[in-house]
């Protein structure tokens, strides 16, 4: 693990945030920059959201599963202003990709947007069932159907291989972070 602090923010890189990029370069070169702008722009949204509510952003960790920011804690933000810092990358994402149309970056900015909105806890969707969670219920119920969530995407997924005999990246990848989910 490598760890930085830059203008009072602390940057942690995981490893394995470095073997899961490298897998994404070794499937297409020209397509890491795009991946990566795409990545940016979606960091940027949750950025923008947290300052637009007064709040900083304290630390951020890259991990296998992604990209992870927490605010300072100087400011205590309310619940929904969580959901909206929340959202606000994948927003941008989908903007991107309502603005530009074609190409790599529209793809995976399409990609990002919707993959994050996904219900695993690792990513924004999950978050947003969790923050949900603990308004309405107990946390301990918003877990369970993140859990459910995960059963029912894992199983859509291996039928949708069984059925169409096929399998790709993005079934992997979906299926890896299901499996996280169900063994935390």
């Amino acid at each position: 693990m490598i760890s930085i602090r830059i203008n009072g923010v602390n940057l942690t890189f995981e490893f394995a945030f470095f073997a899961v990029a490298a897998l994404i370069f070794a499937c297409g070169k020209s397509d890491i920059y795009a991946f990566a702008a795409a990545c940016l722009v979606h960091e940027l949204g949750h950025i923008i959201a947290v300052h637009a509510f007064g709040g900083r952003v304290g630390e951020v960790t890259f991990s296998s599963t992604g990209i992870r920011m927490r605010t300072g804690k100087s400011v205590m933000l309310p619940a929904i202003c969580d959901i909206v810092i929340l959202v606000a990358g994948s927003f941008c994402n989908l903007l991107s990709f309502v603005l530009v149309r074609t190409g790599k970056f529209a793809e995976f900015s399409l990609i990002l947007g919707i993959f994050n909105l996904m219900p695993f806890s690792g990513l924004d969707g999950g978050c947003i069932v969790l923050t949900i969670g603990d308004i309405f219920c107990q946390s301990r119920t918003a877990v369970i159907l993140l859990k459910i969530a995960a059963v029912i995407i894992t199983a859509a997924m291996i039928g949708y291989s069984i059925y169409f005999n096929t399998i790709n990246w993005f079934q992997i990848i979906m299926l890896y972070y299901c499996l996280a989910e169900l063994v935390t």
